[in-house]
């Protein structure tokens, strides 16, 4: 698998891991921009629309977007208020 195909591939799960916290709109176009491979561009959309909810998420899904952010080489300044946000038990 090639690296583009795995960042959509792990984009997506990250969205699927989501569907409880994202409504149908916000899904949408954080995946208009992963179909024609905007994979930076989805990523930065999703973390803004986390951020802007206050959405509690998984210390596994912080995890994971601090990967694929660390791995699209996005400024870590992307995700870090989603990563304070973790849900922790």
């Amino acid at each position: 698998m090639n690296d583009f195909k795995k960042l959509e591939n792990d984009i997506l799960a990250i969205l699927a891991a989501l569907q409880d916290t994202l409504d149908d709109a916000e899904t949408k176009e954080v995946r208009d921009f992963v179909e024609p491979g905007e994979y930076g561009v989805a990523f930065e959309t999703l973390c803004s629309i986390l951020g802007d909810k206050h959405a509690q998420i998984s210390p596994t899904l912080v995890d994971k977007l601090t990967e694929v952010g660390r791995r699209m080489g996005i400024d870590e300044e992307t995700w870090r208020d989603v990563a304070k946000q973790k849900d922790v038990p």
